[in-house]
C-alpha cells in the first residue's frame, strides 16, 4: 500500500466515501498495528489483547477526530501508540487489582484452626465465583465499593459514568442480582452462613 501523509490519513478517516475511509484504516493497521502488538507482547499481553487494544485506540482516535476534539501535537503514529499504551497499562493495573483481591491474604493458621480456615476459604471462593457470574461491570462496582471502600463519586470516575446517581443505581442493581442469585440457591446460602 502506498504511504499516506498525515493529512491523507485524517482526511481519509473523515471521508464519507467508504473506500477512502477503508484505505486510511488499512494503512493504520498495516503500518501502526505491528508496533502496538510488539509493545503489548513485551508487557505481558497476547496478540488478541493487542488487537482489542488497537481497535479501542482507533475508536477513541476516530471519535475525537469526527467530533473535532482532536488536537494533534505529535504524529498520528505517536498519538495512537500513546492511546494504546495508556489503555494497556490501565488494563494491567485493573488485572493486578482483581488478582490482588482474589488472592488477598487469608488469616494464618496460627489465628484460625483448620475448620475455620476451610470455611473462610470456601466462602471467599464462592464470593469470587458469584461476583464473576454477575459480569464485569457489576464485579468491578461491588469490589470497588465493598472491598476497596471507594466512595460513589470515586466509583463514578473509575467507571467513566456521568453521574454519582448512575453509580448508585448500578451498585443497587448489582446487589439485587447478587441477592437474588444467593436466594435462589440454598447451597450458596448455606456456605455463606457457615460459622465455626
Amino acid at each position: 500500500m502506498n504511504k499516506l501523509s498525515e493529512e491523507e490519513i485524517l482526511e481519509g478517516l473523515k471521508a464519507t466515501d467508504k473506500s477512502k475511509r477503508n484505505k486510511a484504516l488499512s494503512f493504520l493497521y498495516q503500518n501502526y498495528f505491528p508496533g502496538i502488538v510488539d509493545f503489548i507482547q513485551k508487557n505481558s499481553g497476547t496478540p488478541e489483547d493487542a488487537k482489542d487494544i488497537f481497535q479501542d485506540s482507533l475508536f477513541a482516535f476516530y471519535t475525537k477526530l469526527i467530533n473535532n476534539e482532536l488536537t494533534l501535537t505529535t504524529s498520528v503514529r505517536t498519538f495512537l501508540f500513546s492511546i494504546a499504551k495508556n489503555l494497556w497499562l490501565k488494563k494491567i493495573r485493573q488485572m493486578k487489582k482483581d488478582q490482588k483481591w482474589k488472592s488477598r491474604q487469608k488469616p494464618t493458621p496460627e489465628k484460625l484452626d483448620s475448620l475455620e480456615l476451610m470455611i473462610q476459604n470456601e466462602q471467599n471462593d464462592l464470593i469470587g465465583f458469584l461476583l464473576d457470574e454477575l459480569g464485569e461491570n457489576c464485579r468491578k462496582v461491588l469490589i470497588l465499593y465493598y472491598f476497596e471502600q471507594l466512595s460513589m463519586n470515586e466509583i463514578k470516575e473509575k467507571m467513566g459514568w456521568q453521574t454519582v446517581q448512575s453509580a448508585k443505581n448500578k451498585k443497587s442493581l448489582c446487589m439485587k442480582k447478587l441477592k437474588k442469585t444467593i436466594e435462589e440457591n440454598p447451597q450458596y446460602r448455606a456456605i455463606l452462613k457457615k460459622t465455626k
